[in-house]
């Protein structure tokens, strides 16, 4: 759950550093009066810019909080396997079989060769 806060005060941090670049743009904009039509122009598509990278960074920050949570739940699954394991070579396929079930490794030959989970 510690992750969770952490990657909400990340969000929390780029949303208020984004809220503040946008501000930054606005105050500028009003000190170059003499082409309000061409900086309010300038000003749209930079807030354009900013909220589409807010979303995307919102949006990266929950992808890894999922992928995140996903690795817990493989460690938490293989942690219990192993402690109940009734000899060496039951721990060593649950710890196998749990490092295969990650996305970065599954496509390696020695993860295709695992039989099937049913």
């Amino acid at each position: 759950m510690k992750w969770i806060k952490n990657n909400l005060t990340i969000v929390g941090i780029v949303l208020a550093a984004i809220l503040l670049l946008i501000l930054l743009g606005s105050v500028n904009s009003c000190m170059n009066r003499g082409k309000e039509a061409a900086q309010a122009k300038q000003d749209a598509k930079s807030a354009d810019a900013y909220a589409g990278a807010a979303k995307e960074a919102v949006q990266t920050v929950v992808e890894r909080a999922k992928a995140d949570t996903d690795v817990d739940a493989i460690i938490a699954a293989a942690t219990l396997e192993i402690d109940n394991a009734e000899n060496p070579v039951a721990a060593r396929a649950a710890v196998v079989s749990s490092v295969c079930s990650l996305r970065a490794y599954a496509n390696r030959p020695e993860c295709k060769m695992l039989p099937a989970n049913p």
